[in-house]
C-alpha cells in the first residue's frame, strides 16, 4: 500500500487493483484507518459480505435500530434519513465495491480524489490538496467571497479535482476512477405534508419548546456518563438549548460565553448572568475584544489548515477549546435556530433555488462588492454560465447550518469535542415548517414568536440582536500589513477580476473608509481568507 502522511482524520485508501479482485474479505481492513473517538463512537461490522468501519451516533426515536441487519441489506436511505451524526465506509465482499454514506446534516464532510492509482477518502481536504497539484474552482471561489459560505450543497469543492460527498448522500466506486454519488435525502416525504398552521404564536411556542425537548433529551440519552458543556449567548437559541438541558440533566455542566466590550453583539454580559441566575446555570465569561480576523498568530494556523469557512471561526476555535480544557466530550450548541424559523419558505426556495442565488449575486452590487471586484469580475459574477450545470443535492436542513457543521468539524476533531446541535433535527424543522404561524410566504419575527415563553426567558433577551461589524472590521486597520503582504502574494490576481492593486493601495495610504461602508469589509475578509489558504497549500488557477 502507498504510504501516505499521518493525518488524525479517518482515511481510506485502496490501490485500483484491490477493484479487480473478489473475495478480499479481512484483507481489505487495513485499507481503513478509522482513528478512535470517545463520541462519536467508532463501530467496525463485518460479515462474509461486507466490511463497515466509520462512526456512529444514534439519536432517532428508533434508537434501539439493528444497524448490522440494515447494512446487509443495503437500506442507505433508510440511514441517510437518520436523525444521526454518522460516517459509514463500506466494503461489498463480493462485488469489490466501495461505498461511503454521509448524514443529512454536514457533521461529517469528506472528500475523495484519486492519486497514483489509489482511489483516496478523507475528512481532511487540505490533506487531500497537498498530496498532489491542485486548481481552484474559480466558481466556488466567487460564491464564497460574496456569501462567506456556499448557497447550496454541491459535491464540488474549492478545488478542482477533488470531490465531496454531499450530506446524506451515497458514493459508490467500483471501477475507479469512475464513480456514482445518490442523495439518499427522502425530500419527497418530507415535503409531501402539506402545511396547516397554527393561529396563536402561544399554541405554537408551548409545542415547539416540547419538541425542542424530545431532540435535547434524546441525543443527553445516549451520551451516557459523557462530560458535556453548552454555548450561551444572550440571545434566543443558545438560551432554550441550556434551559432544557438543565430541566432534563443530572449532571453539572459549564456554559461558555464570550463577549466583548468594543461593542455590544448578540451578547450581553450582564443579560446572560441574569439569565444564569434565573435558571442555576454555571457559566465561564471569556472577553475576546482581540479576536478579530488575523489578529492572533496562533489562530493564523486556522486559515492555513482549514478550509475557508464562516467569519469569526477563531471563536468558536476558543470555544471547543474551552471545553476540551473543561474535561467536556460534546458541545451543546445553538447552532441552526435562526434558519428553523424560516422554514415558511423552504417549499417555495426548492422551486426557485437558481434565481434565489442570482437575485442574491446581484444584490451584491448594491452592498459594496464593486470595491473588492473589476468590471470584468462583475460582469462573469453574474454571468449565465456561472448559474448553468449546477449540480445541487437536496437537503432539508438550511444550507447555512450545513455549512457551519462542515466549518466545524476540522475544529471539533482537532479538539476531540463533538459539537451537538438539537435544532438541527428533521422533527424540529418538520414541526416548525408545518405548524408556524403565518400568512403566505410571511411568518412572525422569532421573537415575537416566543415572546410567550416567559419561564425561559428574562424581558431583555426580546432586544434586536446587533452585528459584531465593529469588532470583525479592526482587522482593516491593525492588520492592514498582513493583509497588503497576503495581496502581494496574489493567486487570484491573475484573473483579472479583483481590484488587487486598488485594494492594496489603498490600505497602504490608510484609506479605508470606503471598505466600512455596506458588507465591503466581509468581502475583503473572506478574499484574505481565500488568498491565504491558497498559498500555504499550493493551490494554482488554470484560466481557460
Amino acid at each position: 500500500m502507498t504510504i501516505l502522511p499521518q493525518s488524525i482524520h479517518p482515511l481510506v485508501i485502496i490501490p485500483f487493483a484491490i477493484f479487480k479482485q473478489q473475495s478480499l474479505g479481512e484483507k481489505i481492513g487495513k485499507n481503513f484507518i478509522i482513528p478512535p473517538r470517545h463520541f462519536p463512537p467508532n463501530i467496525f461490522l463485518e460479515n462474509d459480505n461486507y466490511i463497515a468501519s466509520g462512526y456512529f451516533a444514534n439519536y432517532d426515536k428508533r434508537i434501539n435500530l439493528d444497524l448490522e441487519k440494515i447494512l446487509s441489506d443495503a437500506k442507505w436511505k433508510e440511514l441517510a434519513n437518520l436523525d444521526a451524526d454518522f460516517l459509514i465506509f463500506y466494503w461489498n465482499i463480493k462485488k469489490s465495491e466501495l461505498c461511503v454514506l454521509t448524514d443529512q446534516s454536514g457533521k461529517f464532510p469528506c472528500y475523495f480524489c484519486c492519486w497514483e492509482n489509489n482511489l483516496i477518502v478523507s475528512t481532511d481536504l487540505p490533506f487531500l490538496i497537498n498530496l498532489r497539484n491542485c486548481s481552484l474552482n474559480l466558481d466556488l471561489a466567487l460564491d464564497y467571497i460574496t456569501t462567506g459560505l456556499f448557497t447550496f450543497i454541491y459535491d464540488e469543492t474549492l478545488v478542482k479535482e477533488i470531490n465531496q460527498i454531499p450530506p446524506g448522500t451515497l458514493l459508490r466506486v467500483s471501477q475507479p476512477p469512475n464513480f456514482k454519488l445518490e442523495s439518499q435525502v427522502d425530500l419527497k416525504s418530507f415535503v409531501d405534508n402539506t402545511p396547516a398552521p397554527y393561529a396563536s404564536n402561544e399554541v405554537f411556542s408551548k409545542r415547539f419548546l416540547a419538541t425542542l425537548d424530545k431532540s435535547v433529551k434524546k441525543r443527553l440519552k445516549i451520551l451516557n456518563n459523557l462530560n458535556f458543556g453548552a454555548e450561551l449567548s444572550s440571545g434566543l437559541d443558545s438560551g432554550l438549548i441550556c434551559y432544557l438541558l438543565k430541566k432534563a440533566s443530572h449532571k453539572d455542566f459549564y456554559c461558555y460565553t464570550n463577549f466583548t466590550q468594543e461593542v455590544e453583539t448578540d451578547t450581553n454580559r450582564d443579560l446572560v448572568k441574569k439569565f444564569c441566575q434565573k435558571h442555576g446555570l454555571s457559566v465561564f465569561f471569556d472577553k475576546v475584544d482581540e479576536y478579530f480576523p488575523f489578529n492572533k498568530k496562533r489562530y493564523l494556523k486556522i486559515f492555513r489548515k482549514y478550509p475557508p469557512s464562516l467569519t469569526g471561526i477563531e471563536l468558536a476555535y476558543k470555544s471547543f477549546e474551552f471545553a476540551r480544557k473543561k474535561g467536556s466530550t460534546v458541545y451543546f450548541q445553538g447552532l441552526g435556530g435562526d434558519e428553523v424559523f424560516k422554514t415558511q419558505v423552504f417549499d417555495f426556495w426548492l422551486d426557485f433555488r437558481i434565481q434565489d442565488l442570482f437575485f442574491m449575486t446581484a444584490l451584491r452590487f448594491k452592498l459594496g462588492i464593486d470595491k473588492v471586484l473589476t468590471p470584468s469580475g462583475l460582469k462573469y459574477l453574474i454571468s449565465e454560465e456561472r448559474f448553468d450545470n449546477r449540480r445541487i443535492y437536496p437537503n432539508i436542513f438550511s444550507t447555512s447550518a450545513i455549512n457551519a457543521n462542515l466549518s466545524f468539524f476540522p475544529i471539533a476533531w482537532e479538539k476531540e469535542v463533538w459539537p451537538i446541535t438539537p435544532f438541527v433535527d428533521s422533527e424540529i424543522v418538520q414541526f416548525t415548517r408545518l405548524k408556524m404561524p403565518r400568512h403566505g410566504l410571511i411568518a412572525p419575527d422569532k421573537r415575537e414568536i416566543l415572546a410567550s415563553l416567559e419561564a425561559v426567558f428574562i424581558e431583555e433577551q426580546f432586544r434586536k440582536k446587533l452585528g459584531d461589524e465593529k469588532l470583525f472590521d479592526q482587522f482593516l486597520i491593525k492588520k492592514s500589513e498582513f493583509i497588503i503582504n497576503v495581496l502581494k502574494n496574489s493567486i487570484l490576481d491573475k484573473t483579472g477580476w479583483f481590484r488587487t492593486e486598488e485594494i492594496i493601495k489603498n490600505l497602504e495610504m490608510q484609506r479605508i473608509e470606503s471598505y466600512l461602508i455596506d458588507d465591503t469589509s466581509f468581502y475583503l475578509e473572506y478574499l484574505v481568507r481565500l488568498e491565504y489558504f491558497l498559498q500555504n497549500n499550493n493551490v494554482k488557477i488554470r484560466l481557460p
